[in-house]
């Protein structure tokens, strides 16, 4: 193996690393992102399970 094929081995293996370093980021992101969208959709759909129940609640009592 002479130095440019070493040089391009070696470029070569740079850009892999940086690649699968970049990849990382991208799913712990990714991850991030799903687990944050997550809590919001429970968060809503918890406002809108107490909005129903209390909604209920009030037309039992006659105060709508």
């Amino acid at each position: 193996m002479d130095d440019d094929e070493k040089w391009l081995q070696a470029a070569l293996e740079k850009e892999r690393e940086a690649t699968r370093l970049l990849l990382e980021e991208r799913d712990r992101n990714t991850q991030r992102l799903l687990e944050e969208e997550r809590a919001r959709n429970n968060a809503h759909a918890k406002a809108m399970y107490d909005f129903v129940a209390v909604s209920q609640l009030c037309e039992k009592q006659g105060y709508v």
